[in-house]
C-alpha cells in the first residue's frame, strides 16, 4: 500500500512540475488570453516513457549479461 501511495505522490508531483514549466514557458504574469502549448504535457509524456524503457532495458541487459557469465 505505501508503494501505491508513493507512486501516486511521484505523480501528482510530475504533473505539478509539468504545469509549473507551462507557465514558465507561458509567461509569468503574462494576459490571461496568452495560452501554454498542449503540446507540453504530451512531450513530457513520451519522455518520461523513453526514460522507464531505457531504464527497464538496462536492467534486463544486466541481468541477462549475469546470466550468460554465469554469475547467478
Amino acid at each position: 500500500m505505501f508503494k501505491k501511495v508513493g507512486l501516486g505522490f511521484l505523480f501528482v508531483g510530475l504533473a505539478f512540475g509539468v504545469m509549473a514549466l507551462c507557465k514558465i514557458t507561458r509567461g509569468v504574469g503574462a494576459d490571461a488570453s496568452v495560452k501554454a502549448s498542449v503540446l507540453w504535457p504530451v512531450f513530457i509524456g513520451i519522455y518520461a516513457i523513453m526514460l522507464i524503457f531505457t531504464v527497464l532495458l538496462f536492467a534486463t541487459n544486466q541481468k541477462l549479461n549475469s546470466l550468460v557469465e554465469g554469475e547467478e
